[in-house]
């Protein structure tokens, strides 16, 4: 094959987002999943994931429709989302285009997050008033299972 017979990253991703884009099924999607990577950012778009036991997506609500919400959203919850997908470019990325948001339950990733935490806590691996490592410690030891190599 001759050199301009290759096509360039860029033209492969302007073709597959022209196809994401003038997909019918994909301009108007019902998605329900966990979030995940969550960070609120003030005055801005926000940028998070949705997940469920198999797969996840990257997501992303402009401000003006992050606006509109009438919850905050949090780590680990489980939403009922609608919008578009496409893909982004820079990055040949697809992603979900939120346009609506509502709260659909504490997901199950992060119900078994807080239980172990809770557990954890329990036994009192979190406690500040831990004794703290020595520096140079005198002796150390290494712990392995029966099953262990």
């Amino acid at each position: 094959m001759e050199p301009s017979e290759y096509l360039t990253v860029t033209a492969l991703t302007a073709y597959i987002k022209r196809k994401f884009d003038n997909d019918p099924y994909l301009g108007k999607i019902y998605l329900t999943g966990e979030i995940s990577n969550f960070r609120l950012r003030r005055n801005a778009h926000q940028y998070f994931s949705l997940k469920d036991d198999h797969a996840k997506i990257s997501a992303i609500m402009f401000k003006s429709a992050f606006s509109k919400i009438k919850f905050m959203p949090e780590e680990g919850m489980k939403v009922l989302v609608t919008g578009r997908i496409s893909l982004y470019e820079p990055s040949g990325s697809y992603q979900i285009y939120v346009d609506h948001m509502e709260p659909d339950g504490v997901g199950q990733f992060y119900q078994a997050y807080e239980q172990l935490k809770k557990k954890l806590a329990e036994e009192g691996l979190f406690n500040a008033s831990k004794k703290p490592l020595p520096r140079f410690p005198k002796r150390i030891a290494v712990v392995t299972s029966p099953s262990g190599q």
